[in-house]
């Protein structure tokens, strides 16, 4: 069997992997690399080579530094003080989650963290005020999902690394591309699911959010941590300093304030999702060099156009990327066939079509088989049936694979912003 096929093989299997069992699909993809090679009589140092050093290194640091402001509690800080911003007005409730998740999403620690330390003050100002739950969370869930393209956040650092050889450095480009498309897709739920009840409801009726919470003041490692995430930004946007080396360097500033912070923040690391995305790559980087993403594209070509291509490749990630990790998994394995797909159909909108397969999987996050949606889900009050917000939530993710797919091909393919 020749090694394309092989390779092939070897990455749908530790996709369905994912899929259904708790094995790190990353050390999975480093074995089955190392068989494959093996088999084609490749020695263990050109195994290797593939090993994405410098996403490493991103990934560790920005995970770092990020852990170290949620142990610290400068995360919760910035979310309370955020809550002032709407003076009481329960009709923005919804949007307020959605900035909330933006924010928190976009600074860096991605959209989990964002939705486990936000999905419980959504839930309990959801049950003070009666805004419905489901409302809430969908836009949440929506909001982190649009900061998670943000130059500085994990998944925004792996898409923007795999794709720079294709299209050169696009990172702010994907994170406000699929900010305005899920604005698109939370404004759209926000009119289905009650948002003008909510207006004429709460036109002269004010809330207080922070009722019944201790007031406590900003401890300096807090204040030092947000100024340390504007230093991040900046290096990461202005002076193009490399953001993994940068946040090291500052979380270990940041790390003398308190010394069993940085004993925490090293245990709350995201080594589960490191190791999913360098192994998963170590595996795609054998199928460049065996041709198996050549083979992938020949295969898509067959039965697509220039045109329909893209909208096939995106729904096929979505549907996967509701049970398996976008970041761990569907991004590195689909962002490289695009190029290679479109190369076998005759060309095509390389741009729109990285744009299209990013916007498609990750919206679907908002099913309760995702992690995100899963933790929206657990939050649910205690009045509200949680056997209907389950329905609702994989109803709402299921459909995502389809209108992402159609929001992504309108935006990015037809009108080509």
């Amino acid at each position: 069997m020749p090694l394309a096929t092989l390779s092939l093989i070897a990455l749908l299997i530790a996709i369905v992997v994912s899929m259904v069992a708790g094995v790190n699909v990353g050390l999975l993809s480093m074995g089955f690399a190392f068989v494959v090679g093996a088999i084609g009589g490749m020695h263990g140092e050109q195994i290797v080579k593939a090993f994405p050093s410098d996403l490493f290194v991103i990934l560790l640091g920005v995970s770092y530094m990020f852990s170290l402001a949620e142990v610290n509690g400068t995360l919760e800080r910035l979310t309370r003080a955020s809550l002032r911003l709407v003076r009481g007005n329960g009709a923005v409730i919804p949007f307020l989650f959605f900035i909330l998740g933006t924010i928190l999403s976009a600074i860096g620690p991605g959209a989990i963290p964002a939705i486990a330390l936000l999905a419980a003050p959504a839930a309990a100002v959801s049950a003070r005020t009666g805004v419905p739950y489901f409302l809430v969370g969908v836009c949440l869930m929506h909001g982190a999902i649009s900061g998670t393209m943000s130059p500085i956040a994990p998944m925004g650092v792996v898409a923007a690394k795999i794709v720079q050889p294709m299209v050169g450095n696009i990172s702010l480009r994907l994170f406000l591309d699929l900010f305005v498309a899920n604005i698109i897709i939370a404004v759209i739920a926000y009119f289905i699911f009650g948002g003008p009840k909510l207006i004429a409801r709460f036109r002269d009726n004010a809330v207080d959010f922070e009722a019944g919470l201790e007031q406590t003041k900003w401890e300096a490692k807090q204040i030092a941590t947000v100024v340390g995430i504007v230093c991040l930004v900046m290096a990461a946007i202005i002076f193009k300093l490399h953001i993994g080396f940068t946040a090291i360097a500052i979380g270990v500033i940041l790390a003398w304030f308190d010394k069993s912070d940085d004993k925490k923040a090293l245990k709350a690391v995201k080594w589960d999702t490191i190791l999913m995305v360098t192994g998963v790559m170590i595996l795609i980087g054998l199928m460049r060099q065996t041709g198996g993403l050549e083979m992938i594209g020949r295969g898509v070509a067959s039965f697509t156009t220039p045109d329909t291509a893209p909208a096939v490749l995106a729904i096929v990630a979505g549907l996967i990327s509701i049970y398996s990790s976008t970041t761990g998994v569907v991004l590195p394995a689909f962002l490289p066939m695009v190029q290679t797909t479109l190369n076998a159909v005759g060309g095509g909108d390389l741009l729109g079509s990285i744009k299209l397969l990013v916007l498609s999987s990750n919206v679907v996050d908002a099913s309760p088989m995702s992690t995100l949606g899963a933790l929206v889900l657990a939050s649910t009050p205690a009045l509200d049936d949680k056997n209907k917000m389950f329905r609702n939530l994989m109803l709402w993710g299921l459909a995502m694979a389809f209108v992402g797919t159609v929001v992504g091909w309108a935006l990015y393919i037809f009108l080509k912003l």
